[in-house]
């Protein structure tokens, strides 16, 4: 440690080029006090020395525990195990959270404002406080706060969270989605790990109203990153992927008949077939692919459908964020598991242009018939329990009038009746006609 007597060093100590004559008082000098200790830089260790083993893994370390020390016990431990996010320490201590930047359109609304519901109610768990959370983050074109609302409902404490069973934290996760507890039959026909994706996609639907082709393409990514790459390799590349099922892909396709619940979702998916899978991504793969067209030119950009999916995105996060408050009462994921922004960009473009999305795919997806039927059974779960008015056939494109050409219509002269056809004809508006005469 540096003696108190060298805190205060000329700015010749600090900064080069600066002679003692510059420094004309005390003053000017840095005062080390207000930047905090300094240490002097350590000697090499000898070789014989050996760095014991708590230096590798160090604990995190909280202050000793104070009379107005207010951070529960519960929070520390949690902490400590990696449940809790970072944010949680922001929103406890400082009654701030920090919006994690996202592509978005700058004239619309901030993505993570879909989701302050769920971030007051974790501002409630955490401190108690109805109001007074500020969230940090795009303000149209800068960054500026915005006030998270005011969240009236009573919500458990951390310490009566613990105490709680599964089925009443699952009580309280619906109740903070605003979801009847019944909702969890129709998350019956799904497999565990679906059911924070199709809460996200039923939230979504309510609050920002996604559009037909953008839940197709959601749920397709879904299906294809946690069942598709299981079964034919996970494969990016376009020549990788001819070169390792080429030869599958040119055999004949087997006539097969499909004993299925039509409603369950989960035997749906057991049975998706190899063969499927690899024509499946025979027709998909390239929506997984930067389109060349759209990275030339901002033009083609279609801003409102990538902000759609940056506010899909902040659902699942923050559901996976009260999920873990609430001792994962579903089974926890990550996103990187079940969504690629990518493909569901692309996607959505191709089947916003369809006129009729369900016979579009019929025939996209007609060498893979197991996929096909999962993909429908979803859907038709999702239309049971959702509110969603926008059908899903987009209208046929509008086609431009053509402009048509204007006739004009000759209005005789009335000098021309009375002239004879020997007498010249004399224009009275043009005085050089009398010169053709």
């Amino acid at each position: 440690m540096v003696p108190e007597d060298h805190l205060q060093v000329s700015y010749r100590a600090v900064l080069p080029g600066i002679s003692p004559p510059d420094v004309k008082s005390k003053e000017e000098c840095i005062d080390f006090d207000k930047l905090g200790d300094i240490e002097e830089p350590s000697e090499p260790e000898e070789d014989n020395e050996k760095h014991s083993e708590s230096d590798c893994d160090q604990e995190i370390i909280f202050p000793e525990d104070q009379e107005d020390s207010t951070l529960p016990t519960v929070f520390k431990e949690n902490f400590r195990k990696c449940l809790y996010p970072p944010c949680f320490m922001d929103i406890f201590f400082r009654h701030k959270y920090y919006c994690i930047a996202q592509v978005e359109e700058v004239s619309a609304e901030n993505a993570y404002i879909v989701s302050f519901d769920i971030i007051a109610a974790i501002f409630k768990i955490l401190t108690g406080l109805c109001e007074g959370l500020s969230c940090v983050g795009r303000v149209g074109s800068k960054v500026g706060k915005m006030d998270v609302p005011t969240y009236h409902d009573p919500l458990p404490t951390l310490e009566e969270i613990e105490t709680m069973d599964s089925e009443e934290r699952l009580k309280v996760f619906f109740k903070i989605l605003k979801l009847d507890y019944s909702f969890k039959t129709h998350l019956s026909s799904f497999p565990y790990s679906w059911h924070l994706y199709i809460l996200a996609i039923k939230y979504a639907i309510d609050r920002s109203k996604l559009s037909w082709p953008l839940i197709y393409a959601l749920i397709v990514s879904k299906i294809i990153l946690s069942c598709i790459d299981y079964r034919t390799g996970f494969i990016r590349s376009v020549a990788t992927f001819m070169k390792k099922h080429a030869a599958k892909l040119s055999m004949p396709l087997e006539n097969r008949d499909m004993a299925i619940d039509p409603k369950d979702v989960s035997d749906c998916l057991n049975q998706l077939s190899t063969m499927d899978a690899i024509h499946c991504m025979n027709s998909l793969l390239q929506y997984f692919q930067k389109d060349q067209k759209v990275a030339s030119s901002s033009k083609f950009f279609d801003r409102r459908s990538v902000h759609s999916i940056s506010e899909f995105q902040s659902i699942l996060l923050h559901l996976k964020y009260l999920n873990n408050l609430l001792k994962q009462p579903f089974h926890d994921f990550s996103v990187s598991s079940c969504l690629n922004c990518t493909f569901v960009y692309n996607f959505t473009a191709n089947l916003s242009k369809r006129t009729n999305i369900e016979t579009y795919l019929d025939g996209l997806l007609c060498k893979a018939p197991t996929v096909l039927n999962t993909l429908h059974v979803i859907i038709n779960s999702i239309k049971e329990f959702s509110c969603v008015t926008v059908e899903n056939t987009n209208p046929p494109p509008k086609k431009r009038k053509k402009k048509k050409k204007s006739t004009s219509t000759v209005i005789p002269d009335e000098h021309s009746n009375n002239d004879s056809e020997g007498e010249p004809w004399v224009d009275s508006n043009n005085k050089f006609s009398l010169l053709k005469s």
